[in-house]
């Protein structure tokens, strides 16, 4: 139906987009050369706190990015592949942010790890 282009979109919907899972790609595929772009969002829920404490606040860990694919046949069971991708983390303790302004929060540790990372990948794939 797309002929040489390929979209695949894939989701696990909850509540809202910040909550829920989900990615697009896009292959662009008539030359020898095989391009792609791709956006994904992932959401994940933990508890964590002390090992014998009653309470363990909830954490919302998060990682979205973009990223580009190159695929080169040097022939019918051998390629190269590389792509480049950029991805942002995010740490968002939960029960902190439910929390009504008149209770303090100056001794607590920070609600929210951020990290930007840019990661290049490369492979080579022998197939026999």
């Amino acid at each position: 139906m797309l002929g040489d282009h390929q979209i695949i979109f894939q989701t696990n919907l909850l509540i809202d987009l910040k909550n829920s899972d989900y990615g697009l790609s896009y292959f662009y595929l008539p030359e020898r050369i095989d391009y792609g772009l791709q956006a994904f969002h992932n959401a994940k829920f933990l508890s964590i706190g002390p090992r014998y404490s009653w309470y363990k606040p909830l954490y919302r860990y998060r990682t979205w990015g973009v990223g580009g694919i190159a695929s080169f046949p040097i022939d019918r069971f051998n390629r190269i592949d590389g792509s480049m991708m950029w991805l942002n983390l995010l740490r968002e303790n939960l029960d902190i942010q439910s929390r009504t302004k008149a209770e303090p929060v100056a001794r607590s540790p920070p609600h929210q790890l951020r990290e930007r990372s840019f990661a290049v990948a490369g492979r080579m794939v022998w197939t026999e």
